[in-house]
């Protein structure tokens, strides 16, 4: 089993069904937001967005470990 083989396989399950894309899209939704925070939107102090990517993913991640 070479390495592209297993990339193939680990997307595969990771995109299989429409909830799993969801949630990817939800996550890839909510980086691109705290990025677009951090490099464009002027805080006078410290900005909370990075919290939300957390959130998103601490139930299966908390699930999971």
């Amino acid at each position: 089993m070479n390495i592209s083989r297993r990339t193939r396989t680990a997307l595969t399950r990771a995109t299989d069904n429409w909830l799993s894309r969801v949630y990817l899209a939800a996550v890839t939704a909510a980086t691109g937001y705290v990025l677009f925070d951090a490099l464009f939107v002027d805080h006078p102090d410290a900005s909370m967005a990075a919290v939300v990517p957390w959130l998103l993913t601490a139930p299966l991640s908390l699930l999971y470990t």
